[in-house]
């Protein structure tokens, strides 16, 4: 299973196995995704978004077959834009994250002048980032119909079968169940 492949060892909430629920069950035996699971698919985001911000524009362009055509795409730019978009819609109605999400993440600033810009202490804030990174790792691997997580995925432009897990998460969502995707060898 792809999240006990991608949980932390060491996590005091699931014990490494990404799920909630399974040492403990919760109320109706259901499991939930772990936020360790949903902060390492926003760090493997996000570190794939560092090296296309680093990456030569003109290097990156892709040549893709579709119907006897080809089409150009700047992949790279196209997978900073959805990392940005994707992070400020999904944010928009808390603003202290998405000031957190801005200042820290897309501007490269450090804590210190994170927290004097927005007037929060150091536990605040990283409060605030693990709440950002939980709620964007969940966002990137359920986008639709393209979703940034796996990265791999994103970049080949081949389409691999997708299994279907029916996982809930752990924080209030509107729908209450989330779907989770994930690659398998066809």
């Amino acid at each position: 299973m792809v999240m006990k492949r991608i949980a932390l060892d060491g996590c005091f909430r699931c014990g490494g196995t990404g799920e909630l629920g399974r040492r403990r069950p919760i109320l109706d035996g259901a499991t939930k995704t772990c936020s360790c699971v949903l902060r390492h698919i926003f760090r493997e985001c996000f570190n794939r978004y560092l090296y296309c911000r680093d990456v030569r524009v003109e290097c990156c362009v892709e040549r893709i077959r579709s119907g006897g055509g080809y089409v150009a795409g700047f992949k790279t730019v196209e997978y900073m834009a959805d990392f940005q978009n994707v992070g400020l819609r999904t944010l928009a109605e808390s603003s202290v994250e998405t000031s957190v999400f801005r200042f820290h993440f897309l501007f490269g600033a450090d804590w210190k002048l994170c927290c004097r810009k927005l007037g929060m202490d150091r536990g605040e804030f990283f409060h605030a980032v693990y709440r950002v990174e939980d709620r964007l790792g969940w966002a990137f691997c359920n986008l639709k119909p393209y979703a940034l997580w796996p990265v791999r995925e994103y970049f080949t432009g081949q389409r691999m079968y997708l299994r279907e897990m029916d996982l809930q998460h752990t924080s209030a969502h509107p729908t209450g169940t989330r779907r989770f995707f994930y690659a398998t060898a066809a």
